[in-house]
C-alpha cells in the first residue's frame, strides 16, 4: 500500500478524518476509519491505516490510544479548546464592524477547523440574541489596506461616507477623494479606526473603517511630524469612550464602593483607587485618565448621586454646563405623545 499512488492521499485522509470525527470526547476506531475512507472511495487496510496513525503521532499531531470497550484513536486540541473557539466565535458575532455575511463567513470557516461535534456546539452560539450589526463590508478589507500603508509608510487615499438624515449615506470631503497620513489602527467601542495626521489641522483624527470606501494605499511617503512620533493610543483616552477628539486628563471620581467594579470594567485594574477620607466605609476615590467627551459625561450621569468628579474643579463645572445644555433641550417642550403609526414606523 505504500508504494501505491494514493497512499499519500490516505494518509491525509486520515487526518482529516480525525480531525472532524475526533476531539477530546469522542474517538474513532481503526474499522471505523477504514469504513469512513471507503465512504469517500479511498482504499484501507487495518494495518496501512495503523501505520498512518503512527506517522502522524511522529509529525507531531497530538493523537491519543485509549482503550475501554475498543481501542480508539482522537485528536486532542489540535489549535484551541472548544470553548476557546465558542470565545473566538462569539466575539466575531459580537463585532458590529462586521457585517451580516462577513461574519457567517468567518464563523463557518471556524467551523472546519473544529470536529462536528464541536461544530454542533458552535452552532448552538449562532441562537444568542440579535446583535446589532453594520450593513458595511469594507471593516476587514480596509484593515489590511491601512496597516499595508503603514508597513510601506506611505499615505491612504479614500472616500468618507456616513449615515444622513434620510437614511442614505453623505460622503465627506464633498464627495472626493481624501489623503491623509496613517498614524495607527485602533479597536474601540466595537469598532476599528484610521488614526490619521491631517496636514491641514496639524493634529490627529479618526475615521471608522467601515465608514471609509474605495481605500488604496497612496503614492505619496507619509508625513513627518512631532504628533505622530508622540502619539500612544493610550494616551489619547480612546479605550473607554471612543476615539473622538477631546482633551484627555485626569479625573479623580469619587465612587460608592458597590459601583467601583463598574469603573474597573471600564478603565482596566491599572487604576488608583483608595477609601475616601470623609466616607471610608461606603465610598472611594478612584483616579482615572479619560477623554472628555459626551459619552463619559453620559456614562457618568447613569451613576447618579453614587459617582461624582470630586477632582479636577474645571471639569466639575464642565460637566454642569453639560447637563445645563442638555436639560435646556427638555424644558419648556409640549407634553406630546407618539401616535401608533409612530412608534411602529
Amino acid at each position: 500500500m505504500a508504494n501505491r499512488p494514493d497512499a499519500k492521499l490516505k494518509l491525509l485522509m486520515v487526518m482529516r478524518a480525525l480531525f472532524e470525527e475526533t476531539d477530546a470526547d469522542h474517538g474513532i476506531t481503526v474499522d471505523q476509519l477504514v469504513e469512513w475512507l471507503a465512504m469517500r472511495g479511498v482504499e484501507g487496510e487495518r494495518k496501512s491505516v495503523q501505520r498512518d496513525i503512527e506517522t502522524l503521532q511522529e509529525f507531531g499531531l497530538n493523537v491519543v490510544r485509549r482503550r475501554s470497550e475498543c481501542v480508539t484513536y482522537r485528536l486532542i486540541d489540535p489549535l484551541l479548546s472548544v470553548n476557546q473557539w465558542e470565545m473566538v466565535v462569539d466575539a466575531v458575532q459580537s463585532s458590529p464592524c462586521l457585517d451580516a455575511r462577513k461574519t457567517f463567513e468567518i464563523v463557518d470557516g471556524i467551523g472546519r477547523l473544529v470536529s462536528r461535534f464541536q461544530r454542533e456546539r458552535l452552532d448552538r452560539k449562532l441562537a444568542t440574541p440579535k446583535r446589532v450589526k453594520m450593513s458595511s463590508e469594507h471593516a476587514l478589507e480596509n484593515l489590511a489596506i491601512v496597516r499595508d500603508a503603514l508597513s510601506k509608510r506611505k499615505k491612504i487615499a479614500f472616500r468618507y461616507a456616513t449615515r444622513d438624515t434620510d437614511g442614505g449615506l453623505f460622503e465627506h470631503f464633498g464627495g472626493n477623494e481624501h489623503s491623509t497620513t496613517p498614524v495607527d489602527v485602533v479597536y474601540a467601542m466595537g469598532f476599528y479606526y484610521l488614526v490619521a495626521f491631517e496636514e491641514r489641522y496639524k493634529d490627529i483624527a479618526y475615521y471608522r473603517l467601515d465608514r471609509m470606501l474605495d481605500a488604496s494605499v497612496a503614492c505619496d511617503a507619509a508625513v513627518r511630524h512631532e504628533k505622530i512620533a508622540n502619539y500612544r493610543a493610550d494616551d489619547q483616552g480612546i479605550i473607554s469612550f471612543g476615539p473622538y477628539e477631546a482633551e484627555v486628563t485626569t479625573v479623580e471620581l469619587c465612587v460608592a464602593r458597590r459601583f467601583v467594579g463598574a469603573v474597573v470594567d471600564r478603565f482596566g485594574t491599572d487604576i488608583a483607587i483608595r477609601p475616601d477620607e470623609g466616607d471610608p466605609m461606603d465610598y472611594a476615590l478612584v483616579r482615572v485618565k479619560v477623554a472628555l467627551t459626551p459619552m463619559f459625561y453620559s456614562w457618568l450621569l447613569g451613576f447618579g448621586e453614587s459617582m461624582v468628579v470630586a477632582k479636577p474643579k474645571r471639569v466639575r463645572e464642565e460637566f454642569v454646563g453639560y447637563l445645563k445644555r442638555s436639560l435646556a433641550l427638555y424644558q419648556g417642550a409640549e407634553e406630546d405623545v407618539l401616535t401608533s403609526e409612530e412608534q411602529n414606523a
